[in-house]
């Protein structure tokens, strides 16, 4: 109908949105992504601390 040329003017500029829609999606699953491994290696390192003042301790009891 009339208003059919309209829509497809609209599908258009729509499918340009949700292509930058799309994109951001991934930037924001990279960003993501990166932040759960520095989250990881800060609790790795935490471990690591405590397990070298557990060793520490140990060592102090045997004494």
């Amino acid at each position: 109908g009339r208003d059919g040329g309209e829509r497809g003017e609209n599908n258009e500029t729509n499918d340009v949105v949700v292509e930058e829609e799309e994109e951001d999606q991934e930037e924001e699953v990279k960003y993501v992504e990166e932040e759960e491994e520095e989250e990881e290696e800060e609790e790795e390192e935490e471990e690591e601390e405590e397990e070298e003042a557990n060793e520490k301790t140990e060592e102090n009891e045997e004494e």
